[in-house]
């Protein structure tokens, strides 16, 4: 009795002729995958890259034009509105036992300063804008730091 070993590959029966450059390929070389998947990664940080820059000066511009339009007298509310959330916040909130103004330089009628920090800038660069007790706009001041 003879023992017949078959197999399948591929979708076809093999038999006893079938030779080594019969069987299928096993497909793309290790190296040229890996090298493959390098390429991705590197392609993939690039359009990261620039998917930041773009988004950083979008929002560079934006701060600045709102800056632009931000006026003297203007509600929180409308300023809040033109900027979106500030970066940092300085100022009274209510704070149980603290009396007098919180805003380092910012005078006796200012108790309220939104931040708003440009990052993409070299050094730091940020847009303030300072409110009274009513909420109002009081003074803006734009700060470079090498």
């Amino acid at each position: 009795m003879a023992l017949i070993c078959e197999a399948v590959v591929g979708g076809r029966k093999l038999g006893d002729e079938t030779t080594w450059s019969d069987l299928p390929s096993p497909g793309i070389p290790i190296r040229m995958r890996l090298a493959s998947i390098g390429r991705s990664l590197v392609a993939a940080i690039i359009w990261a890259a620039i998917g930041y820059v773009i988004f950083e000066i979008a929002t560079y511009h934006s701060y600045v034009q709102a800056f632009e339009n931000t006026k003297n007298g203007e509600a929180l509310n409308v300023v809040l509105r033109r900027f979106g959330a500030p970066s940092h916040i300085d100022g009274l909130h209510d704070v149980p036992g603290k009396e007098g103004h919180l805003v380092s330089g910012c005078g006796e009628s200012c108790t309220l300063r939104l931040w708003y920090e440009l990052r993409f800038m070299l050094g730091t660069h940020a847009l303030t804008v300072d409110f009274d007790s009513r909420h109002k706009v009081i003074n803006k001041y734009e700060m470079y730091s090498p």
